[in-house]
């Protein structure tokens, strides 16, 4: 039986303060004082003679009972933190729980908690931490606009900077699904949080369009950052967000500049490559397939001997513009270097291939008109084409550059399909 000398009458103490009995893995909440009853909502019958997991919520009593078993275990005052959500409200709690001993066997009889509402010094320390990552972002990001997502109320503020950049009114997105809302569909993946909301990373930098109110689209760089609660769990996110949509169309002129041919406009090498790349994963998708169609120039290495550089480009542009016409809006033409030409021909289940090149032969055959006269070139084409979603670009070039030499070899200014 308990030592009444071992009682302690909470009632006295001058701070929200409750007692519990120890009765060996058990732990019985035995009184609480009215400090605490006021404060925390909570009244002496809802907790008197229970134990934690009979009056309050799961995860609660579970940390709860956690701290009581150290007491117990290291037999000396234990001093914790953490937010709760009683009927009083949701509150900051700093708790110190002390153990009172058997005065005869030394064992441990009962606990006596003493408990501070520290809410208000907890809110201007977020507050705090807020400013300084706000601050922080701001010192990484000149110019942009900000927002910010509390993760336990959802609640979503923008500032009137990102108003203006995003929804181009004066309205902001009233939530994070509105905000999302915005992002173009293509990119709602690069817009995703999740990372930052299961706290696997505290950083995020990443680029996204989003389509305003008014249509617009804009590309916009975003950088993201994690606050996280004292004990460490995420808190709410921060972003900072800043318009590059005149950074991305320099970016796309000089890309383009990278993939053209200077001299005819068309695509180079390189940006037939990459359009080849494209044309190989849709053929896998639609089951389509498609080919490629190389054209070299017949005689025109005297016209460069003959009329200099200057006639032999201005016979190349005119070679150019002439195959242009004879493809379709899904096709590609490019110059892969010096007289040689080759296109991507889209969707190769019909006849386009045989027919293309009979255009490409006849239109390159008639005389072209030059500051030096009347030239007159020719064009042997070789032509490739495949329905297997496994062949390599390499392979088809191999397969219409064959075929090419043939023609070549066999009096030029024909085409011929590789088999």
């Amino acid at each position: 039986m308990t030592d009444p000398r071992q009682t302690i009458d909470v009632d006295v103490i001058g701070a929200p303060a409750f007692a519990i009995a120890v009765r060996g893995e058990d732990f019985v909440y035995t009184a609480i004082n009215r400090r605490l009853s006021d404060v925390a909502g909570i009244t002496p019958q809802s907790f008197v003679g229970n134990r934690p997991h009979d009056c309050l919520p799961g995860p609660i009593a579970d940390h709860l009972l956690n701290h009581y078993r150290i007491c117990v275990e290291t037999r000396s005052a234990v001093e914790f933190q953490d937010v709760y959500a009683l009927p009083g409200g949701t509150q900051w709690w700093q708790t110190t729980v002390t153990p009172v001993f058997d005065a005869g066997h030394g064992e441990i009889v009962s606990l006596i908690g003493v408990a501070s509402d520290i809410t208000a010094r907890k809110q201007a320390e977020q507050a705090e931490r807020e400013t300084s990552a706000r601050l922080s972002l701001v010192m990484d990001v000149l110019e942009g606009g900000f927002w910010h997502l509390d993760l336990a109320t959802q609640v979503f503020d923008a500032s009137p900077k990102l108003t203006r950049i995003v929804a181009a009114a004066d309205r902001p997105a009233s939530s994070w699904a509105e905000y999302l809302a915005l992002v173009h569909p293509d990119d709602v993946g690069l817009a995703d949080v999740t990372p930052l909301v299961l706290g696997r990373t505290e950083d995020m930098l990443t680029e996204y369009r989003v389509v305003s109110r008014s249509g617009r689209i804009i590309w916009l760089q975003c950088k993201r950052r994690l606050l996280r609660t004292e004990f460490n769990r995420p808190d709410s996110i921060i972003g900072v967000v800043v318009d590059i949509s005149e950074q991305k169309r320099v970016q796309a002129i000089l890309r383009r500049q990278a993939m053209t041919d200077s001299l005819t406009r068309l695509y180079n090498r390189r940006g037939f490559e990459d359009c080849a790349t494209l044309y190989a994963a849709k053929a896998r998708a639609d089951g389509l397939g498609f080919g490629v169609v190389l054209v070299d120039l017949d005689y025109f290495k005297p016209v460069n001997d003959r009329h200099g550089h200057a006639i032999g480009d201005a016979v190349l542009r005119e070679v150019a513009r002439r195959l242009a016409m004879q493809v379709r809006a899904s096709d590609i033409v490019s110059r892969m270097g010096g007289d040689e030409f080759a296109i991507l021909v889209a969707d190769v289940t019909d006849e386009a291939i045989p027919r293309l090149a009979e255009r490409i032969v006849r239109a390159v055959e008639v005389p072209i008109e030059t500051p030096a006269g009347p030239v007159s070139i020719g064009a042997s084409v070789g032509c490739a084409r495949t329905f297997d979603p496994d062949v390599e670009l390499s392979e088809l070039l191999a397969r219409a550059d064959r075929a090419l030499y043939d023609i070549k070899d066999s009096g030029r200014g024909a085409w011929k399909i590789a088999a």
